[in-house]
């Protein structure tokens, strides 16, 4: 057998899948806050907001922390120096990252009455620990 055609080794595979999962963590986490950010953003008016839509993103940088918050500690997790979450796990959290922010969007558009600043900041600090928390239990194995 040739060495480029070796099957590769079944540590090589596990390395390889734990390297795409953590890569597509770290992208759902930029995709749904990227949804969020442009929901929030149109559910805004910008006539009363200084500055206009020039200041989008300094007014929009608040809901992003959340997904922020959580990528990080996504990343930093020890289960990636071992054998990875599984692609269950992935799924199940990606789901509980997507049900979030429906939920957060669906206030942002006045599902639940008006959101003010406090509830807004609320909504913010329980979404980012909902999101650790589930970080911490489903895709951490330890």
């Amino acid at each position: 057998m040739r060495r480029w055609d070796t099957p590769p080794r079944a540590s090589d595979a596990s390395a390889r899948l734990r390297l795409l999962l953590r890569r597509a963590v770290m992208w759902s986490h930029v995709v749904v806050g990227a949804i969020t950010l442009f929901i929030y953003l149109g559910s805004l008016d910008f006539s009363r907001i200084p500055g206009g839509a020039r200041s989008a993103l300094l007014v929009g940088a608040p809901v992003l922390l959340p997904y922020a918050i959580s990528a990080g500690y996504c990343w930093r997790l020890y289960t990636w120096q071992i054998d990875g979450p599984g692609l269950l796990r992935f799924v199940t959290f990606v789901a509980v990252l997507v049900g979030g922010a429906m939920l957060e969007n669906a206030a942002f558009l006045g599902a639940f009455g008006r959101v003010g600043v406090v509830s807004f900041f609320m909504i913010l600090i329980y979404q980012g620990v909902a999101y650790v928390l589930a970080a911490s239990y489903i895709l951490d194995r330890i």
